[in-house]
């Protein structure tokens, strides 16, 4: 050993080494948790733990995250060998190991105790693990992101050149999912109506709203200088809770509800009012969209009818029950403006409890101000 390295030099190379095995084994075993979690199970718990929202906005950075991740592993795998070296040194080994024998020792130590044995327990768990390292990673994230940013473009690019981008539109196949759907169908832990729903979920993802929705010439419309009494009258004689209300260019500017209509009416018996004057502004979607992406906000905002959009044009009309179906399957229908009819002779509703009890069950419910799937 070379007399003239003071022992603090020593021990701090000793240090050095064995916490660069350990901290190898931290990217090691983050890396595999962090590209192995469960997505949904992390945007399921976003609102109920603080580190979902972390590992959450990492996987968003996906480039930087993973990046910073390789770059964690190599600093300190480097770091490991340069102070292996420097203790070989010090301890004045002979030429043969410390060129053949250490080098083979150190890889074989770095592979199973900073590699194997990290990666392997994080595969057990790895949401768990992901979610236990996401406060620590986000730090490294954020310090190495200038590095990061710089090393990771140009495999970025040269993806980008071959056609595939680094971090385009996942293509992840439902197969998995459909095959544990059957698995626990024939063992009676998801009965068969469970079931369907969940494989029709994965066929509608696939569906657009062109495909569902009635073309506005066969939908059943007002005109929006329709008058309210006579809206009433229609309605009933069509058994409709809803109905889209158009211009004179025969766009859609609105949506007329029976409870409103109802409360119009029995508020003001004489009303001379228009249903321009009591209709709501209607949900617009694109004939592009898929039956998921208008279901969230249909639902979220409990809206059974929106309206479809091509540019500036009003191509048809969607239904919750339209949506619905390709999901779950047939339904009763709700009567949402469907129906190729003209329109029934007016005729004065002197009995409103008769109006009432000719409703169907879904708009006698919205007329009490209730809402279909409220009940």
């Amino acid at each position: 050993m070379e007399s003239d390295i003071p022992l603090w030099a020593v021990g701090l190379r000793l240090v050095l080494f064995f916490a660069s095995f350990l901290i190898v084994g931290f990217f090691a075993a983050s890396e595999t948790a962090f590209l192995s979690m469960d997505k949904w199970a992390v945007e399921g718990l976003k609102d109920e733990d603080r580190r979902a929202k972390v590992l959450s906005d990492l996987e968003k950075d996906f480039r930087n995250t993973t990046s910073a991740l390789l770059i964690g592993t190599n600093v300190f795998t480097v770091l490991s060998s340069v102070m292996a070296a420097s203790l070989a040194d010090i301890l004045a080994l002979n030429e043969t190991l410390r060129n053949a024998v250490l080098p083979l020792a150190i890889t074989a130590l770095m592979f199973f105790f900073s590699q194997l044995v990290p990666k392997t327990y994080a595969s057990r768990s790895p949401t768990e693990m992901a979610l236990a390292v996401a406060p620590v990673l986000s730090v490294i994230s954020r310090v190495l992101r200038p590095v990061s940013s710089i090393l990771s473009l140009g495999p970025h690019l040269l993806a980008q050149s071959v056609g595939e981008s680094a971090r385009s539109v996942e293509s992840i196949s439902d197969e998995p999912v459909r095959l544990a759907v059957d698995l626990a169908a024939e063992e009676g832990q998801v009965d068969k109506d469970a079931g369907e729903v969940i494989v029709g979920v994965l066929d509608s993802s696939d569906i657009r709203v062109s495909d569902i929705m009635v073309p506005l010439p066969s939908a059943f419309v007002f005109e929006e200088n329709t008058r309210v009494k006579d809206a009433l009258n229609q309605l009933r004689a069509h058994r409709f809770g809803r109905v889209p209300v158009v211009d004179g260019g025969g766009e859609v500017v609105g949506l007329v509800y029976m409870k409103d209509v109802l409360r119009q009416v029995m508020k003001e018996p004489d009303c001379r009012k228009n249903v321009r004057d009591i209709m709501r502004k209607p949900l617009r979607v694109s004939p592009s969209d898929s039956v998921l992406d208008v279901l969230g906000p249909m639902r979220k905002d409990r809206i059974h009818l929106a309206v479809v959009v091509d540019g500036e044009h009003t191509v048809g009309i969607v239904t919750l029950d339209d949506v619905l179906e390709e999901i779950v399957g047939d339904m009763p229908d709700t009567a949402v403006g469907r129906v190729l009819s003209k329109k029934a002779p007016y005729e004065e509703p002197h009995d409103m409890k008769r109006v009432v009890s000719g409703l169907q069950e879904s708009d006698a419910f919205d007329a009490v101000g209730l809402n279909e799937l409220d009940r």
